[in-house]
């Protein structure tokens, strides 16, 4: 089984995660979100080197987000798990009071990590299961300035070869023995990218031209209709983001003591409880 919804229908359950990974905050909402991220990430039927490219993306910033929160963790109360530096160790322990890895850090660390677990898994499924040309032929007929229709189009056409310059202008940086991090050099890196942008810009200006085309000129859209499938998808996933996202900034406007509705009372409680 594969994801055979439209790209639009993928758009909005890519949209309604991005919101659910910021509403929620108790664990086991992310973990369950993360777990439903995965299985859409699944049915893409992933080849060995996308998982691979998947853990390589994934992997280091999860442990680094983690580690980091359970090693300089300042809220109370707080566990400690493991002494990494003692106090009593000369220079270092006397500097910095001893180091230490907190059990509330670790999950604290744990939940800001799942958060980008989750949409990064489904942001590659979608992108592993949607052709590049039917992504912008449903952004050319959604978008009603043909200016910006085509601008699009070409910019994500456009972006593996830029990827590519700019790979190629590093190596020879690189090989030239230029040091990256001078901002003199940083220079030299963009300033040959801007011009080559520029002048395919250019080009592609007088090609389009010289075919005919009329920026002012008003194209039929032959966007296909939604099924009955992909709207009840897009209505569903955006409904249940944007009411729980909703709750949860009324809730937090009542814990800022910013804005407070009586009839709301139990509601807050229970959004702060559960979400």
């Amino acid at each position: 089984m594969k994801l055979d919804l439209d790209p639009r229908a993928k758009i909005a359950i890519l949209v309604s995660f991005n919101i659910l990974a910021l509403t929620f905050d108790q664990l086991r909402n992310l973990v369950c979100l993360t777990i439903l991220s995965g299985s859409f990430y699944l049915l893409s039927r992933p080849n060995l080197e996308r998982l691979k490219m998947t853990l390589l993306i994934i992997l280091p910033p999860v442990w680094g987000i983690t580690l980091l929160q359970a090693l300089f963790y300042q809220e109370w109360p707080r566990t400690v798990l493991a002494v990494i530096i003692p106090p009593e160790m000369p220079v270092i322990g006397w500097l910095t009071g001893g180091v230490y890895l907190y059990y509330q850090g670790f999950l604290y660390g744990l939940k800001q990590s799942l958060r980008l677990v989750s949409v990064m898994l489904l942001g590659l499924a979608i992108a592993w299961t949607t052709s590049e040309s039917k992504l912008l032929r449903i952004l050319r007929g959604t978008l009603s300035n043909q200016k910006l229709s085509v601008g699009v189009s070409i910019a994500v056409k456009s972006l593996h070869i830029i990827t590519n310059e700019v790979k190629t202008v590093r190596i020879v940086l690189i090989l030239s023995k230029f040091n990256l991090l001078n901002p003199k050099n940083i220079a030299k890196l963009v300033i040959p990218l801007i011009a080559q942008v520029i002048r395919r810009s250019y080009t592609l200006t007088l090609a389009l031209l010289s075919k005919g085309f009329n920026p002012e000129r008003r194209v039929k859209s032959n966007i296909t209709k939604l099924k009955v499938i992909d709207k009840i998808v897009i209505t569903s996933s955006l409904g249940i983001a944007l009411s729980l996202g909703i709750l949860k900034l009324l809730a937090l406007l009542f814990l800022l003591d910013i804005l407070y509705i009586p009839e709301f009372r139990d509601l807050y409680w229970w959004v702060i409880n559960n979400i």
